[in-house]
């Protein structure tokens, strides 16, 4: 049986690596990457919530964590290359709240997609700054089977 997590972790790794300004694409939490800005992708935060007898509605949640480099160009422009990635990656989940593609698990219909923005970070041992950006995933569960 497809499990949900997989299925759509698969998604969004695809969708990501369809992205032309992310040079590498990973589900590995290593900071090692061959190119950047590189992608990482790990499951967040998951709610639901109860809609009907029959059915319930869960939210599965993503961080996609995008590094670059601040050694080689500076902070400044890293911080510019992380910004056009941003837009890059929340402009391909917006404009395809669907996942085009998708074959979601018996029972399970995917509602929405929200891609949103969430914050900044560093890795000052590794000079790097990451932006992340969290991918929320609607589903409605069939539940009454």
């Amino acid at each position: 049986m497809a499990n949900t997590y997989s299925t759509l972790k698969a998604s969004i790794l695809a969708k990501l690596q369809g992205i032309s300004s992310i040079q590498e694409v990973t589900d590995n939490p290593a900071l090692n990457f061959n190119g950047y800005p590189p992608a990482i992708i790990i499951p967040s935060e998951g709610e639901s919530d109860w809609e009907t007898n029959a059915e319930d509605r869960r939210i599965y949640s993503f961080d996609v964590l995008i590094y670059e480099e601040t050694k080689k160009q500076g902070t400044s422009q890293a911080i510019d290359i992380l910004m056009e990635t941003v837009d890059d990656v929340l402009d391909a989940f917006a404009e395809d709240k669907g996942l085009t593609g998708i074959s979601m698990p018996a029972n399970k219909i995917l509602l929405t997609v929200e891609p949103v923005h969430a914050g900044w970070g560093d890795v000052p041992d590794k000079e790097l700054i990451a932006a992340i950006v969290k991918i929320r995933i609607s589903v409605s569960v069939n539940s009454s089977d």
